[in-house]
């Protein structure tokens, strides 16, 4: 299955361990889900990942 994550719910599965976004953050981190993410998503990573 192919999923894309709004914002919030991966933000809040990555700082909170229950709940359901927690749920979906390991589906995508476990490999039985892939997450999709928009090229802008990405670049914007790319551009603010080393910035600490």
């Amino acid at each position: 299955m192919r999923i894309v994550l709004d914002t919030a719910v991966l933000v809040s599965g990555l700082l909170n361990p229950d709940g359901t976004p927690a749920d979906v953050v390991r589906m995508v981190v476990s490999g039985s889900v892939t997450l999709l993410l928009p090229a802008e998503f990405l670049a914007w990573f790319r551009r603010h990942r080393d910035r600490g």
